[in-house]
């Protein structure tokens, strides 16, 4: 009676070691392709994250000129008068308006890569 208790366990261990192997080599085979995956992922932040700043840095570059670019025509908006630049500030003013949008949309986004 052990004996055939004995063979039966033996057999059942048996079947188990016989279908946990292709699932542990898949399991291996998984791990290795997700390890790659990540490093691909991890150099493209990284390119990402370069390309992110130097958006940030043409935004403030611009938005400080912009707000030189306005001031100078607030001065000449004095000096010559409204209505011959009237057409010329309009435009530039809803540019200027966005400024402070577009540089914390850029805040956001830095943050957020910097955090992945």
């Amino acid at each position: 009676m052990w004996e055939i208790a004995v063979v039966v366990i033996a057999i059942a261990f048996l079947l188990l070691v016989i279908f946990t192997i292709p699932s542990l080599l898949q399991i291996r085979d998984s791990a290795k392709e997700l390890e790659f995956t990540l490093k691909e992922f991890r150099e493209t932040l990284k390119k990402v994250n370069v390309v992110v700043e130097e958006i940030d840095q043409s935004v403030k570059t611009g938005s400080k000129t912009l707000r030189k670019l306005d001031r100078t025509l607030e001065a000449m908006e004095q000096t010559f008068g409204t209505s011959s630049f009237k057409l010329v500030t309009k435009p530039l003013t809803g540019i200027l308006e966005a400024m402070p949008v577009i540089l914390s949309a850029s805040k956001i986004y830095r943050k957020y890569i910097k955090r992945r």
